[in-house]
Formats: C-alpha cells, structure tokens, sequence
C-alpha cells in the first residue's frame, strides 16, 4: 500500500512538473494604434505593442516607456514640460486605441503645433 501510494505522488509530481507554461498567469495586452496630422488631413498611423515591444511604431521602445510612466493614462503625459514652444497655430490631432495592460484605451486629443505636442507625449506620437 505504502508503495502505490508513493508510486502515485510520484505520478502527480511528473504531471504537475509537465504542465505547459499556458496554465501561468496571462501576459497583459497591449496593443495600441496611434494616429497624429492635421485636421481635415489622413493622419499617419503606427501599431505600438508593449511587453514584448514591437509594431509598426518608429520608436517603439521610447514610446512604450513614456506611456508605462502614466501607467497608460495619455491624459497624464507630459514628456518635457520646460521646453519651450512658439505660439504659432498648426493643430495636430492624435488618438490612441486598443488595449493598455489588458485595459481599454479611446484617447482623441488636438494639439495646437507640433512643437506642444512633442512636450506633451514625447515620442509616443512621433509618427
């Protein structure tokens, strides 16, 4: 008796060693389509991915480390906020979409030049 019983702990402890890495906890999504032009213009778009990083964005890993430090809240960027921009008036307008960490993102914003909208979000939308 004594051995059957060992024989099968045996058994569980193989299975349980053998059980595919599927069953550990899932990778947060993100995954991210980005937009940035002119009102009344087609915007350039990239697809950002965090965790691994990668798409199509041209500064994926900037992108993605500016984004973490808001934990995903575009409202909260502000990249370098002692730079100094003109008043001119060029509006840009950018929106984010997808998933941020497993959760929903719809950010639209206008910005009023380029120049503010690179303090604002750094390379996040530097398309």
């Amino acid at each position: 008796m004594l051995r059957r019983t060992f024989a099968a702990a045996i058994a569980v402890a193989a299975a349980t060693a053998m059980t595919p890495a599927a069953a550990a906890a899932p990778r947060a999504q993100t995954h991210l389509t980005l937009t940035v032009g002119a009102p009344g213009q087609t915007p350039a778009t990239a697809v950002l991915r965090c965790g691994p990083t990668g798409g199509s964005h041209p500064r994926a890993t900037a992108a993605c480390a500016a984004i973490a430090q808001v934990d995903g809240d575009f409202d909260a960027l502000n990249v370098g906020p002692d730079r100094p921009c003109t008043m001119e008036y060029a509006p840009l307008v950018v929106t984010a979409n997808g998933l941020w960490q497993n959760r929903p993102v719809a950010h639209e914003r206008v910005h009023p030049n380029r120049c503010a909208l690179e303090v604002a979000t750094g390379s996040v939308f530097a398309l």
